[in-house]
């Protein structure tokens, strides 16, 4: 396989992941913003634009980055290795914390968040409070995405 091709999509990845970031801030100040005939939409396209970014950054991350560190071509970075390039592993290592945030808490409340707007009898107070929990563990999300982004491009140790 072509590394710098393998390398450019895992950017790409990174970028629209990145994107996705911009895309929920907006929404965040709009559904601040917005009466409650309103936020229940906002909220909607937040998940939506926040799962959309969020997968295929994921996607093309894990696998690019899986790709890169076990080629034969290309610089041999490998797995979790602190001791030549401590900058990849921490990468490696928060992209895995960040995962699991993502599967453990975003997924499940984006889920309950989607039950409760779709339910009839649920109060917009349960709404904003889900809605703002999941939001918390998403900015953490895009929280390890910049660090990981920063890691990859100052390569500090």
């Amino acid at each position: 396989m072509n590394y710098e091709l393998i390398k450019n999509i895992h950017i790409a990845s990174y970028l629209i992941w990145l994107a996705s970031f911009f895309i929920s801030i907006y929404f965040f100040f709009k559904i601040r913003k917005a009466t409650t005939d309103g936020k229940l939409g906002l909220m909607r396209k937040e998940r939506l634009f926040s799962t959309m970014g969020g997968h295929l950054g994921f996607l093309g991350i894990f696998v690019t980055g899986g790709i890169m560190a076990s080629l034969k071509s290309g610089p041999k970075f490998g797995w979790f290795n602190f001791a030549d390039y401590g900058w990849l592993a921490w990468k490696q290592v928060l992209f895995f914390l960040a995962m699991i945030i993502v599967f453990a808490v975003v997924m499940p409340g984006s889920s309950k968040l989607k039950r409760l707007i779709n339910s009839g009898g649920t109060t917009m107070s349960e709404i904003d409070a889900q809605w703002s929990k999941t939001y918390f563990f998403s900015l953490l999300v895009y929280t390890i995405v910049w660090i990981n982004t920063l890691l990859g491009l100052v390569r500090p140790f």
